[in-house]
């Protein structure tokens, strides 16, 4: 999934000491979708410095979203 800037604009996250400039039309990627486990979703977040903070699993459809924080 894309989010997309209608305007340029500077996007600033005081916490993490962060700011974006965005260009009009310009997109951000915040998602993506695939087909893993949650053994396998919590090898890919410490392989890659995070741990999962917490799942929300949907057992009705086969989804789950994860929260990864920064160790």
């Amino acid at each position: 999934m894309h989010l997309r800037s209608r305007v340029r604009q500077m996007v600033t996250i005081p916490r993490a000491s962060c700011s974006v400039s965005f260009e009009a039309g310009e997109t951000i990627w915040t998602e993506s979708s695939t087909s893993t486990n949650l053994t396998e979703i919590e090898t890919m977040a410490e392989a890659s410095g995070f741990a999962v903070s917490a799942q929300w699993v949907d057992h009705e459809w086969p989804f789950v979203e994860s929260l990864w924080r920064a160790l």
